[in-house]
């Protein structure tokens, strides 16, 4: 499988099926069955792009409820007892006759008797199915385990760890903490067969985009393709702190290095060597700044001004159906990506030829191609990269939007929180890219908010809430939701629905009174098993399998 990821995993996606406006109550899914050797499953799509799909043992697969809803509620059991769950988003287009699950392969298991249980979760069209369960399979867990992975360290904002013999992959879990005293707190996590690189991955823009300046810190697993012949390993030692601070430090410094010889009357070819020095600065290292500078009197300031004694002129060109002024878009960068000769480029946003496939959690989307001509890489590759600020459209509420950057083979290659502000009495976005192409712009719509900022899942706003802080759900939620710290938090349902269930995790206990929540440390000593990724009671990860199914979620 291939990364461009979440994630990353990167889309949350459910199909509307064409029906009566009335609901219609759906059977239980059929088919239910245990992976017990390496095979495959074809994938078949409403716009005709089809493939062989590989599962592994330990993988589920069941048979899709035609002309249901595109989201399934997966459960597993061992020796009776729930020890993980998660919620399934399929591609919207997906009419395959069978979907898969790889939630049981994420981490090292037990031998037992397990089972899963599948259910159809409602949209506007359908109810929920009724509950299928499965036979029951024998994991007997092997003795061969792989061992986790040594000397996780950050290279810049890239992380990096050595090779475990017999891996057949790696997951990645980010950390995430605002202070450098406060404990980190999982941020996410990237995994599946082939969506890492080759031991190595970048600091995810949507784990920076979502959390902001701070403290970041990552550990790894390894991963095993056969878990019937050999475990995942368990999770890698933390890795030293990266600050944000330090890719904005480190490039501000080149900046000033490279610009303090310039004068107003600095020649061309000084000028020219200046842009020439900042292609080549670390590009993911100048991401990072650029983003991370959210005042823009850093780095931000820094390429503006060398911009200004290049004498390029950028401007935007946007399609009229937008309703977009061109003149309220600014962009930071462009002038720098220019063609040798070339004093004019423009920023273009059209309509795409072909309109991408959006996932069923967003509404209100509008798509965009984004090029830049006269630019020195023209296939939208940028020398550098480019800040984009631009009107948020009337139709999306701001603090629910995303950007979903797809890439040349119509996939989602990223998912972007952008910087939401105000300006001139409007909304803005802004979102830094290395390279363009088509962008969906779409209003997510959320599970539960923390003030004005919006969570996927309940799960991702329980993980960060603070103490007596309140979550405010936005959609009728039926969770299971896993606390492992300690907190106290309110719950305010409002005029929606909560059928799931808020539980502790191993060694808290919770306690409930008229919507406030309340976890603390068992008083009777438990072991401490360090594992910080364990799907006891609730998993919701994060992977992408050929960036075709798709989860951004923090893991419990």
């Amino acid at each position: 499988m291939k990364k461009r990821l979440i994630s990353t995993a990167l889309a949350l996606c459910m199909v509307l099926a064409m029906m009566p406006a009335a609901f219609a109550a759906s059977s239980a899914p059929t088919g239910l069955e245990w992976v017990e050797k390496p095979g495959e499953i074809q994938k078949e799509f409403t716009d005709g792009e089809n493939y062989p799909e590989k599962i592994y043992p330990g993988y589920v697969t069941f048979d899709r409820i035609a002309d249901g809803s595109n989201v399934y509620k997966i459960e597993f059991f061992k020796d009776g007892e729930e020890v993980a769950q998660s919620t399934y988003h399929y591609q919207a287009t997906d009419k395959s006759a069978k979907c898969a699950a790889a939630l049981f392969v994420e981490e090292p298991r037990e031998s037992g008797d397990y089972k899963f249980t599948v259910q159809m979760v409602e949209n506007d069209q359908v109810e929920e199915s009724e509950v299928a369960t499965s036979e029951v399979w024998h994991y007997e867990a092997p003795e061969a385990q792989l061992a986790p992975p040594n000397n996780v360290q950050w290279d810049g904002s890239t992380a990096r760890w050595e090779a475990v013999d017999g891996a057949d992959d790696y997951m990645v879990v980010w950390y995430f903490a605002a202070t450098e005293e406060e404990e980190p707190k999982i941020a996410g996590s990237t995994w599946g067969f082939g969506e890492v690189d080759n031991l190595q991955l970048t600091l995810e823009d949507w784990v920076i985009e979502e959390h902001g300046e701070g403290y970041y810190s990552f550990k790894i697993r390894a991963l095993s393709e056969d878990v019937t012949k050999i475990r995942p390993s368990e999770l890698s030692e933390m890795s030293p702190v990266y600050h944000t601070d330090q890719a904005a430090q480190g490039i501000e410094s080149s900046l000033e290095e490279i610009l303090k010889d310039l004068e107003e009357d600095s020649s061309k070819d000084a000028v020219d060597a200046a842009v020439e020095a900042v292609k080549n600065l670390d590009k993911e290292e100048l991401r990072v700044a650029m983003a991370a500078d959210q005042e823009n009197d850093g780095v931000t300031a820094q390429i503006q001004e060398l911009e200004k004694k290049t004498g390029v002129t950028v401007k935007s060109s946007v399609e009229d159906d937008f309703g977009i002024d061109e003149k309220q878009i600014t962009l930071v960068g462009a002038a720098l990506n220019a063609a040798e000769g070339t004093q004019n480029v423009t920023f273009q946003v059209s309509k795409p030829e072909k309109e991408a496939v959006v996932p069923g959690v967003y509404e209100d989307t509008i798509q965009f191609d984004f090029q830049l001509e006269g630019a020195e890489e023209p296939e939208g590759k940028l020398a550098v990269p480019i800040k984009i600020t631009m009107p948020i459209p009337e139709d999306i509420t701001p603090e629910n939007l995303r950007i979903l950057h797809y890439s040349a083979d119509g996939k989602i290659e990223e998912i972007i929180l952008p910087y939401i502000h105000p300006k001139d009495g409007g909304w803005y976005a802004t979102f830094v890219v290395t390279h363009f192409s088509t962008f969906a712009f779409a209003e997510s719509k959320g599970a539960a908010a923390i003030g004005e900022t919006p969570y996927d899942t309940l799960q991702k706003a329980v993980d960060a809430v603070e103490n007596d802080g309140t979550i405010t759900l936005l959609a009728d939620c039926d969770e299971t939701v896993t606390i492992s710290r300690e907190v106290r938090f309110t719950l305010d349902k409002g005029e929606y629905a909560f059928t799931g269930k808020i539980q502790a995790g191993t060694g808290y206990h919770i306690t409930e009174k008229d919507g406030v929540y309340t976890v603390e440390k068992d008083t009777t000593p438990v072991e401490d098993n360090d594992d910080d990724s364990s799907s006891s009671g609730s998993s919701t990860t994060f992977f992408r399998m050929l960036a075709v199914t798709v989860y951004r979620y923090p893991l419990p």
